[in-house]
């Protein structure tokens, strides 16, 4: 037997290149399992159309300066259990998701930054108004988040944490 890549799916793929582009752009309004009854699959189909989605989003991105970044803490699972998330403030993209609350989850994703994307500026939780623009100081988020922050150098130009 010999496997061919073929230009119109990936490897390991049921789905034409096509067809996960649709349930791409149907899982940007609606749930998996919404999608996933629309499309008679199965969650574990869809999980894995998106997954791949993801895999060839982050392939394609390149490092860009990161003018403003945000740091905030959600809460999930009835508020029981939290995730750290890294923004990109000005080009609305999450950066990176991270495990619980604590000072590792964001210390991991200092090391992911090139010398180019360490030029700027880190803000905590909701400091952005409503136009867009940010505050000269960042006051927003969680105590718990600004004090990770600061510790990071918030609220002006930051620097990644002396690793130890």
């Amino acid at each position: 037997m010999r496997v061919v890549k073929l230009p119109w799916a990936e490897p390991s793929s049921r789905f034409t290149a096509l067809f996960e582009s649709l349930a791409i752009a149907w899982l940007k309004a609606a749930s998996q399992k919404a999608v996933a009854e629309q499309l008679a699959l199965s969650w574990d189909e869809i999980h894995g159309i998106l997954e791949r989605a993801v895999k060839r989003g982050l392939a394609r991105r390149q490092a860009e300066p990161i003018r403003h970044l945000g740091v905030d803490e959600k809460a999930y699972r009835k508020g029981h259990k939290y995730m750290t998330v890294v923004n990109d403030l000005v080009r609305g993209r999450v950066l990176s998701v991270a495990e619980d609350r604590k000072q590792e989850s964001l210390d991991g994703f200092w090391g992911t930054l090139t010398e180019a994307q360490r030029e700027g500026r880190i803000c905590c939780g909701s400091c952005s108004r409503p136009d867009g623009s940010l505050p000269a100081r960042c006051g927003g988020g969680s105590f718990r988040t600004r004090r990770r922050a600061r510790r990071a150098g918030a609220c002006g130009s930051w620097q990644r944490p002396a690793t130890s």
